[in-house]
């Protein structure tokens, strides 16, 4: 795959900062922006640097990629992670996908303003993975939220579906170790193509962010 909207880093702080700073240029550009934050472990030097600074606004709305199906108190939830470091929001400013009436709140926003994702090696994203048996649905369908019951992964999870994601005016995908890297620039064929092939096959506004 030729990765052609890439900017590449020398150093995953210096990548860490350019989204610090797309952070906070989204939200001095709108205020009320809807933004899209990515779970797992590559973001969460960005979360605390960003929670760490005074609220940018009390009017922009944060919502979690994706979340497993455990409370927010446990270590394993999303929303915990986002909730702990984004302290200086107000809680209502953090949408969360185990509310149940998520999905017509998310109707009602016709585009996100920012997107931040990462992916995993297996080329998964938010948590559409490659073995999920409703993987044609987080993909395909116009639902804004999926949930994640049976197949890989083992813990139930709810994901944004990719229609939601590709709602956002700007997405940027953060890719950090060879790796991963590798792993995007492997070419495949459709029968062997993975979910974040779907992203970038379809999304005309992301940025891919790399550190090798």
């Amino acid at each position: 795959m030729i990765l052609s909207n890439s900017k590449n880093f020398h150093s995953v702080e210096a990548l860490n900062q350019f989204v610090l700073d797309l952070l906070l240029q989204t939200i001095n550009d709108n205020p009320k922006a809807s933004i899209l934050l990515s779970g797992g472990s590559t973001p969460k030097q960005i979360y605390s640097s960003f929670g760490s600074l005074p609220q940018q606004s009390k009017l922009c709305t944060f919502i979690a990629s994706e979340e497993r199906r455990v409370p927010v108190a446990d270590p394993l939830s999303n929303e915990g992670m986002i909730r702990k470091y984004l302290n200086t929001y107000d809680q209502d400013q953090i949408l969360s996908l185990h509310d149940l009436s998520l999905p017509s709140k998310l109707n009602e926003i016709a585009s996100h303003d920012l997107a931040i994702l990462g992916m995993g090696t297996d080329g998964h994203f938010a948590s559409i993975f490659p073995f999920m048996s409703n993987l044609d649905e987080a993909i395909d369908s116009t639902d804004p939220v999926i949930r994640v019951d049976s197949g890989y992964p083992e813990v139930p999870r709810i994901t944004l579906s990719l229609n939601e994601i590709l709602k956002s005016k700007k997405m940027v995908l953060l890719i950090t170790g060879q790796e991963k890297v590798d792993l995007l620039k492997t070419k495949r064929d459709n029968a062997s193509s993975l979910p974040i092939d779907a992203l970038i096959e379809k999304a005309d506004n992301l940025e891919i962010l790399i550190v090798e």
